[in-house]
């Protein structure tokens, strides 16, 4: 579809100042209508524009003039194609954008419905000087709210605090909210929200004292569908100091606990502070409740005057909306956030968090207290930030300003590895790796790897002969003939559930602060109820005898230890020096590489010869002894783990 603006139009917007691409039509608003149309409202050249989409015939809707039926898009659509803007359709259309041509002037309005029900937000700089950033419409229970008038619309964005006597600006993010049944007042706030507050989103991780001020999006989730009160937003903060992004969560429950709340004073005097004014009755800022009729109140229209005013006077919060972060990354500025989860009610499991940032998506998995980097997956250049991430049918659909990509959001091929399927345990992922056959010689010492998951301990099974022993996970074999056979590590994996409808699973103003990290922080919950289950991670491997090698006689050597994990894990061979002798790869380090308990890449040790790092006794003939041996322990699933160990809680360990 071409839906393109005059030449003359795009000449004047042109000469107003405007860049020549400013002054084409970027389309911001696309809402379904539940007519068979889409409302779609473009800039047009710097002067707001909207049309119908007709779906059955997949056209404009035509004017009688046989060009495009349009109306006005002014406090619809913002003017600039680059501005901060959200919508959403909730029977009208609500908006958040700015509604002058210079971008000065910032509205939350109904956009559409009866012209006298029309309203906005008022002109003053302590209702509203933000960057826009997202909008829900929450509908209430049925039971309470029959005819809807409790329903109520949130919209979040960034600003610049007018509380604090400060010099420099403060940056703060904000939840508003205001009421689908509100029509303005009669006199006072007339044609303006009677029911307008807002309230500070604090993202913070206390121990350190750091706070991520900045609100980049916010994503809307229903824990248990068709249940208003699970809702949670998960929010996408970033530092304006550091390269920094952070993901908190905030229940609605926790928004309104604070909107029901007292007021902050922002009225001064030459010196001090004023006392707070008392509230009046009824409550400003309520929607049109069962409680509010009873008292005969069955408009905004009859809001008494001193309601009003107070409202006008007050449209700020006192109590912050608080919540530590579920996730932390250094050195990474994600732009846009979506959200899948896994069981829902009490059976809910987890969640995974798919991040946009320049050119990649990233996956990281939530289950407890931990969270799990799945995937980096490229999608485009380095300079195309993801801009949207549209989740449909099981996929996520992934745009940047060029391009378009579609990727798997659900199911087990998340995940590149059964072991990091594991690691992101329950989220409904379950798999088996396969059996690995080694051939070995006989007298060998070798260890057989197993990564351990979680603080909780792994056993093995295996031939039954005295020839093993266990470090910590890893299990040290002499190979002889009777311990031929097939070895199996089990490792159980904690899970903490919560009882309550998997509301208290995340990060609320009730949730302990985690310590920060230079990777993954994952320790911003709050469990009411701890009940341990456990999964298991299996890692199997069957011995084979050479025969070809087996007439060698070994004395014991140790090729190499790594302890960065504080397993001690180490690669035993046995070799005469007149063997062809024994070399292994870096890939059988990779599994010590990341060091569990902080999750960042410690430095391979060398596996050239040179450097303390390998026992000098070993000279240049221990070359290729066992180099099928090499490539098939290199093979195994865990040397290529990309995930951090997972943390129990106490009471599991």
């Amino acid at each position: 579809i071409v839906w393109d603006v005059p030449e003359e139009k795009r000449r004047s917007c042109v000469a107003k100042g405007k860049t020549e691409v400013d002054c084409n039509n970027y389309i911001r608003l696309l809402e379904f209508l539940g007519n068979g149309q889409i409302y779609v409202c473009g800039t047009y050249a710097f002067d707001p524009q909207c049309a119908f989409l007709e779906l059955s015939s997949f056209t404009l809707e035509k004017a009688e003039d046989g060009g495009v039926k349009m109306e006005t898009g002014k406090g619809k659509c913002p003017f600039e194609p680059s501005q901060h803007y959200t919508a959403v359709m909730a029977g009208s259309l609500y908006t958040a954008a700015t509604s002058n041509f210079l971008g000065t002037l910032f509205d939350i309005s109904r956009a559409t419905g009866p012209e006298q029900e029309r309203i906005r937000t008022e002109r003053s700089i302590n209702w509203l000087s933000p960057e826009f950033v997202s909008s829900a419409f929450i509908e209430q229970s049925a039971d309470s709210n029959p005819t809807g008038d409790d329903d109520k619309i949130y919209f979040f964005f960034t600003e610049v605090a007018k509380e604090y006597d400060l010099y420099t600006k403060v940056k703060v993010p904000r939840v508003a909210r205001v009421c689908k049944s509100d029509v303005g007042g009669m006199k006072t706030l007339q044609r303006r929200w009677t029911t307008f507050l807002k309230a500070e989103l604090v993202c913070e991780d206390k121990p350190s004292s750091q706070r991520y001020n900045v609100l980049t999006d916010v994503f809307t989730l229903q824990h248990t569908p068709g249940d208003p009160s699970s809702t949670h937003f998960y929010g996408l903060f970033t530092s304006e100091r550091e390269e920094l992004s952070a993901v908190c969560v905030f229940s609605l429950s926790d928004i309104n606990k604070v909107m029901d709340g007292p007021f902050k004073q922002l009225k001064k005097t030459c010196e001090n502070w004023i006392n707070p004014e008392p509230i009046p009755s009824p409550r400003p800022g309520q929607c049109l409740n069962n409680a509010l009729k009873a008292e005969g109140v069955e408009s905004s229209l009859k809001l008494p005057d001193k309601v009003l005013t107070f409202v006008r006077d007050h449209p700020l919060m006192e109590n912050s909306v608080t919540a530590a972060p579920l996730l932390v990354r250094k050195g990474i500025t994600y732009t846009k956030l979506a959200v899948t989860q896994t069981g829902v009610g009490e059976e809910w499991r987890g969640a995974v968090l798919h991040l946009g940032t320049r050119g990649e998506l990233h996956q990281v998995a939530i289950v407890g207290q931990n969270a799990t980097l799945l995937q980096e997956i490229p999608l485009f250049t380095s300079q195309e930030p993801v801009n949207n991430i549209l989740l449909h049918k099981g996929q996520a659909l992934v745009g940047s300003p060029l391009s378009l990509a579609r990727v798997q959001a659900e199911g087990c091929a998340l995940y590149p590895s059964c072991e990091v399927c594991a690691r992101a345990r329950g989220l409904g992922c379950r798999c088996t790796p396969p059996i690995m056959e080694l051939r070995v010689s006989l007298g060998l010492r070798l260890l057989l790897p197993c990564v351990q998951l979680s603080p909780r301990p792994c056993s093995w099974e295996h031939p039954p002969h005295r020839h093993t022993r266990q470090h910590h996970s890893d299990l040290e074999v002499t190979v002889t003939e009777d311990s031929l056979g097939k070895y199996i590590c089990t490792c159980q994996v904690c899970n903490s559930l919560s009882s309550e409808k998997g509301r208290d699973l995340l990060g609320s103003s009730a949730t302990p602060q985690s310590p920060s990290s230079a990777s993954l922080l994952s320790e911003g919950f709050r469990l009411t109820e701890k009940r341990n289950g456990t999964a298991t991670t299996n890692t199997s491997a069957t011995l084979l005898s050479n025969q070809g090698n087996g007439g060698h006689h070994y004395s014991g050597t140790l090729i190499h230890s790594n302890p960065s994990n504080g397993h001690g894990n180490s690669l035993y061979a046995s070799s005469n020096r007149s063997s062809s002798g024994l070399k292994f790869a870096s890939e059988i380090l990779a599994a010590d590489m990341l060091d569990g308990r902080t999750g960042e890449m410690g430095k391979p040790k060398r596996m050239d010869g040179q450097g303390d790092d390998v026992d000098e006794g070993l000279g240049d003939g221990v070359v290729d002894g066992i180099k099928g041996l090499e490539e098939e322990l290199a093979s195994f699933p865990m040397f290529k783990a990309p995930a951090p160990l997972a943390r129990c809680e106490e009471s599991s360990i």
